[in-house]
């Protein structure tokens, strides 16, 4: 129904710089919370899958640090390996004390359980045909 109404004849439409069709528009679960205050432009290019400008604040630094030192920690099954929780030196201090923080739950909650790194696709939007989107985002 949203599609519908607020996209009609915009689909299909060519994505990303290979040329290729995207059948349906991206609904994800930041851009339902940030529908109503966020930039219009903004929100119609990200629904639309296409680029726009960045997100002002660039969460993926920290996220993709904090991810990368829990994969290493957890490369081989057994016990989670603090050492492989250093501070990355790129980020900003206040980056740091977020990065530092979430260790410290992580150690907490993860630490002695044996576990070992499974990748999956959740980072992947996934296609709903039914409900004429494609769903995801970071999980």
């Amino acid at each position: 129904m949203v599609r519908e109404d607020l996209m009609r004849g915009t689909y299909p439409h060519r994505v990303a710089r290979d040329n290729t069709l995207d059948e349906l528009p991206k609904v994800t679960p930041y851009l339902l919370r940030r529908a109503a205050s966020m930039c219009p432009r903004r929100l119609a290019l990200e629904f639309e899958g296409q680029s726009g400008s960045g997100d002002p604040v660039n969460r993926a630094r920290l996220r993709e640090a904090f991810l990368n030192a829990a994969r290493t920690a957890h490369a081989a099954l057994g016990p989670l390996d603090p050492a492989a929780f250093r501070t990355p030196a790129p980020l900003e201090p206040e980056e740091q004390a977020v990065f530092e923080h979430a260790v410290g739950w992580y150690e907490q909650l993860f630490g002695t359980r044996a576990v070992e790194t499974y990748l999956h696709r959740c980072d992947s939007l996934t296609k709903s045909p039914r409900r004429g989107v494609r769903i995801g985002g970071w999980v």
